[in-house]
C-alpha cells in the first residue's frame, strides 16, 4: 500500500487527502493546526462564470459533475451534506458587460449555464439586468475541514512538518506558508 503525508489541511489538503484514501492509500495529514489559514476566509461559491469580464471557468462542464460527485461523497461517509447547489444570481453592473455578456451569449457553452433571467426581488437594483447560473453552489468550507479532521482521526496529526523520512511520498499542500518552508528555500 502506498503511503503519503500531506503537509496542509487547507482545502487542497483535505481534497488530496480524501482522493488517496479512496485509492486505497495510506495517508497521514500534518497540519500546523491553524485550520487552513486561506480556506477559513473562502466563501466557498463556486461559480461556471466569473469576473467583471464574465469569463467561463476552466473546464468547468468536465469538472462540475466530479466535484458534485467527490463532496456528496466526503458528506456521505462523513454524516452531513458539505455542498449545497444553489442557482446564483448575477446582476451586470456597467454597459460594457451588458455588451460583453451579449456576445457571450452566443458561445453555446454559456447558454447550457444560464436559466432565464429572474425577476430581481424587491429590494435588489437590477437596473441593467443579469443572469442566473443553472449550476453553482457553495461548498460548507469549515464544515470541510471539520468533517476531513474527524474523518482521518489519528491520522490527522496538529504541528510542524519537521521533514525527515516518512517512508513514503510527502505532498506539501501548504499555500502561501510554503514560503516559510526551508525545502523551498531556494524557490524565487
Amino acid at each position: 500500500m502506498a503511503e503519503f503525508t500531506v503537509v496542509g489541511g487547507g482545502l487542497a489538503g483535505c481534497t488530496l487527502a480524501w482522493a488517496l484514501r479512496w485509492r486505497g492509500c495510506s495517508v497521514r495529514v500534518v497540519d500546523r493546526g491553524e485550520g487552513g489559514t486561506s480556506t477559513k476566509v473562502a466563501a466557498g461559491i463556486v461559480n461556471p462564470i466569473t469576473g467583471p469580464n464574465l469569463t467561463l471557468s476552466w473546464r468547468f462542464a468536465e469538472l462540475w459533475p466530479a466535484a458534485l460527485d467527490f463532496y456528496q461523497r466526503v458528506g456521505r461517509e462523513c454524516g452531513g451534506a458539505l455542498f449545497h447547489e444553489l442557482p446564483l444570481l448575477r446582476l451586470l453592473d456597467s454597459e460594457a458587460q451588458v455588451e460583453r455578456w451579449a456576445r457571450r451569449l452566443e458561445d453555446p457553452a454559456y447558454r447550457q449555464l444560464v436559466d432565464v433571467a429572474p425577476d430581481l426581488p424587491d429590494g435588489v437594483a437590477g437596473e441593467l439586468g443579469g443572469f442566473q447560473t443553472a449550476h453553482a453552489g457553495y461548498l460548507d468550507t469549515a464544515g470541510f475541514l471539520a468533517a476531513t479532521r474527524e474523518g482521518f482521526g489519528d491520522c490527522w496529526e496538529v504541528g510542524g512538518f519537521e521533514g525527515g523520512a516518512t517512508g513514503g511520498v510527502t505532498v506539501f499542500c501548504e499555500g502561501i506558508a510554503a514560503a516559510d518552508n526551508p525545502l523551498f528555500d531556494w524557490v524565487p
